[in-house]
């Protein structure tokens, strides 16, 4: 049991809450850690299942034996400290970020190059318009010139 009860204050040290806040989010009366803590008594299992279904990142092996490393991630690979954790999904984050300004600097490309080749297809009707009207001026102005 002494393991389970180091497992509660390490636990709530890694979250940054206190005892009393970990027994309300477990929906434990206050003071049922704290006590047992104090005078090194057993808990009910129920609260230990619900440690183990309220922080799911942490090892159930390691809540009750004290074993194996204290952090398991999604994919079965175990973390050794919450800030590794929290750098992890703070990279997932960032590499979201990344992905998505991506995307709209892509579609943004995209549309500049739309928007050259109807910029090209412009210039060569109007090039296109003005060899016509020079076709058509220069012999005005050689029988204008007679």
């Amino acid at each position: 049991m002494d393991n389970i009860l180091a497992a509660i204050i390490k636990i709530s040290e890694q979250e940054n809450i206190t005892i009393t806040k970990l027994e309300h989010l477990l929906g434990a009366s206050k003071g049922v850690f704290s006590r047992a803590i104090s005078h090194g008594s057993d808990i009910q299992s129920k609260w230990v299942l619900k440690l183990v279904e309220k922080f799911p990142d942490y090892s159930a092996e390691w809540i009750l034996t004290g074993k194996g490393d204290m952090y398991k991630d999604l994919k079965g690979q175990v973390l050794e400290t919450k800030s590794e954790r929290e750098n992890t999904l703070i990279a997932q984050e960032k590499m979201e970020e990344v992905l998505k300004s991506l995307s709209i600097l892509q579609q943004k490309l995209d549309n500049l190059e739309l928007d050259q080749k109807e910029s090209n297809k412009a210039q060569s009707i109007v090039n296109e318009i003005i060899l016509e009207n020079i076709g058509i001026i220069k012999p005005n102005i050689k029988k204008a010139k007679s």
